[in-house]
């Protein structure tokens, strides 16, 4: 698995991309909108259910693949916790300098007047994969080239995981504020790993 050293972190360049737990156990794909909201297990989709979408981008998780004792990281890494994301973003400069993560890829970020493109001056190789994301409806697919979201292992509560976030409207990169009270298990969103120290 292809990573980066940033800081004393090494993270993988890519979006996780696989259908297995650690030990081989499948991962149920749900497509069904009205199936992905009810679910309790485990799963994951493509974004709007198209293969062809995680071929930079990876797949679309729920809650419930992050939080699975079989392990949904492969040997020797794991899914970061929101203090591990809050060191990267210290180690880049701070929450205003996200877009030094995201992806120099043309036709890719949405652009918006005033926000710096993407410089990856890390190899961190964010894409806006978009999310999926159940508190507008059941399971709608949304924010495709504008948002990527990432899992945390990190519980704010019983029902909800914290997680960290990349938007085309500004430069950051945010680990909190009101938009993880839509990070229920139910949500759909990206997964980066970390490797063990």
């Amino acid at each position: 698995m292809e990573t980066v050293k940033i800081g004393k972190q090494e993270w993988t360049v890519k979006n996780f991309d696989v259908d297995v737990f650690r030990n081989g156990q499948l991962i149920q794909e749900i497509q069904n909108p009205v199936e992905w909201q009810n679910a309790t297990i485990p799963a994951w989709c493509y974004y709007e259910n198209k293969s062809e979408n995680a071929v930079l981008r990876g797949r679309l998780y729920n809650g419930y693949a992050i939080l699975d004792k079989q392990n949904l990281a492969p040997d020797g890494f794991h899914i970061p916790t929101i203090e591990e994301f809050n060191e990267l973003i210290e180690y880049i400069g701070g929450e205003d300098f996200g877009y030094k993560l995201k992806t120099k890829e043309k036709g890719t970020w949405k652009s918006c007047k005033g926000i710096k493109k993407g410089s990856d001056e890390f190899g961190f190789n964010a894409y806006p994969t978009g999310l999926r994301v159940c508190t507008w409806g059941p399971g709608p697919f949304v924010n495709f080239n504008e948002y990527t979201r990432f899992w945390s292992a990190t519980l704010l509560n019983e029902d909800t995981l914290l997680g960290a976030q990349l938007g085309y409207g500004d430069d950051r990169f945010l680990t909190s504020g009101r938009i993880f009270s839509e990070c229920k298990f139910n949500s759909g969103f990206s997964v980066r790993l970390i490797k063990n120290q």
